[in-house]
């Protein structure tokens, strides 16, 4: 999602039975195991704080309300899926404020 954000459908407009775009061809796919901590990053995006030019990671009071009204309850379930949350949300962030680093110059 971070390197094909909203161009996705026009790179995959491009695939023909010759040709597959090189970004395509990088794309990772997600693994089913992995749909909790998908959804969730989708759901909690809108909860996380901008600064400036710059956005910030999701609260872990968010985090944290959502496994709750999920029905986490098992404390270890809880923690392991804060911690590929937070992953995973880390790894955005610091791309997107790298982009936008760059393209402030």
């Amino acid at each position: 999602m971070v390197d094909w954000g909203h161009r996705i459908d026009d790179l995959q407009n491009m695939v023909s039975d010759d040709y597959i775009p090189a970004a395509l061809e990088r794309r990772p796919e997600p693994v089913l195991a992995n749909q909790p901590v998908l959804d969730a990053f989708y759901f909690l995006t809108s909860r996380r704080v901008s600064h400036f030019d710059a956005i910030g990671c999701i609260p872990l009071s968010e985090m944290i309300s959502y496994t709750q009204v999920a029905g986490m309850n098992d404390p270890a379930t809880r923690e392991e899926f804060i911690f590929f949350l937070s992953f995973a949300d880390n790894f955005y962030v610091g791309k997107i404020n790298e982009k936008k680093a760059k393209s402030h110059g």
